[in-house]
């Protein structure tokens, strides 16, 4: 069995990380590795450069992103204490549908939801899930932090609604 990184950031995820595409593509296949997946925080801009580099250096490429998902509506704009602004949440794109939706709500995450950080919220995700393979997120996600805020029945309800939405 090898291992495939799916939550990789490149310098396209501002002050998160400065590697570059080529660079971590040239990583991994001097590591032999075998796909690897990229999930800057909340944006797509560095995905074709890192198809390019993946595909050169025969690694297979994974395209996703690490969208934020509002605790609320994208829509709501304001400080809920005790409640970051947004929840990470990893998502890779499994066909085009995937990345076409991936594109959709990235964008719709600037324009729409956009609040420190761009966000969207479980109805559009709900809408453009099509294509997607979901994460639970890092431990700042959305799970982790009920698992360590709140009732074991509002965790099973959420991980309930993602699994029914992802299967």
């Amino acid at each position: 069995m090898t291992w495939i990184p799916l939550n990789v950031h490149s310098q396209y995820s501002i002050l998160d990380s400065t590697a570059s595409v080529t660079a971590l593509a040239e990583k991994a296949k001097s590591y032999n590795i075998s796909a690897l997946a990229l999930t800057d925080q909340g944006n797509l801009y560095g995905a074709v450069d890192f198809y390019k580099a993946c595909k050169a250096a025969s690694i297979k490429p994974i395209l996703g992103c690490e969208i934020w998902l509002s605790p609320f509506s994208r829509l709501e704009k304001k400080r809920t204490v005790g409640m970051p602004n947004g929840f990470p949440l990893v998502l890779l794109a499994k066909d085009n549908t995937g990345y076409r939706n991936l594109c959709k709500l990235s964008s719709i995450g600037f324009l729409e939801g956009f609040y420190y950080q761009p966000r969207i919220d479980k109805e559009q995700l709900s809408m453009y899930r099509e294509g997607l393979i979901c994460l639970s997120g890092p431990v700042s996600g959305r799970i982790a932090h009920l698992i360590l805020q709140s009732s074991e029945e509002e965790t099973l309800r959420e991980i309930e609604w993602f699994q029914s939405l992802f299967g």
